[in-house]
């Protein structure tokens, strides 16, 4: 795998599915130069260390960090994995839950991917659709998720992804999840606006 095209929050899939729609009022010959027609993309080296991955954490509405552990030890069960409270210290492949700022360090043994995220959202996906009530954000910055746990949420912080598990889990799972990590900071994000 020499190349993975990651789209984020400029959407090929987007862009292409305007172009099909554009394009059926379009003549043959005005098709072939209209600008919809092309995306603009930029070939990076992931290994650049100006590229820094950030995760980006889920925090729940609705939920409790308890019974998110319950569910999720039962959903790896049945994969033939399992969930593994954490006294200190990190394991290859942790997460925390927070909930009313108490912290609680897990790890998933056995993973059938090889990024934790790619794991916890199809889980996740499954879980709410079950729980009506309940809702998830995506939020960038461990400082924030866990303001927001302090106010009645329940934070998964996940931890940043190791670049070169990237192209293991695209060979090994296909298109990640949404919102599996960031390029830079929150605060960096400002410059989509001012550019």
């Amino acid at each position: 795998l020499l190349f993975a095209v990651g789209d984020g929050n400029h959407s090929l899939a987007t862009a292409k599915s305007c172009w099909e729609a554009l394009k059926k009022k379009l003549s043959p010959q005005e098709r072939q130069a209209h600008p919809a027609r092309f995306a603009l993309a930029e070939i990076e080296n992931l290994h650049d260390p100006a590229l820094v991955f950030e995760p980006i954490h889920r925090v729940l509405a609705g939920v409790s960090a308890l019974d998110l552990a319950r569910a999720l030890g039962e959903y790896l069960s049945a994969r033939g994995s399992s969930l593994r409270p954490l006294a200190d210290g990190r394991a290859p492949f942790d997460f925390s839950l927070c909930e009313g700022g108490a912290r609680k360090n897990y790890a998933i043994e056995r993973p059938e991917n090889p990024l934790p995220v790619a794991v916890l959202q199809p889980f996740l996906d499954g879980y709410l659709r079950d729980r009506p009530g309940a809702s998830i954000d995506y939020v960038h910055g461990e400082d924030a998720a866990l303001e927001l746990s302090r106010s009645g949420r329940c934070a998964l912080l996940l931890t940043a992804l190791d670049k070169g598990a990237l192209f293991a889990s695209v060979r090994a799972g296909g298109p990640l999840p949404r919102k599996t990590f960031s390029m830079g900071e929150a605060w960096e994000k400002r410059y989509y606006l001012e550019c």
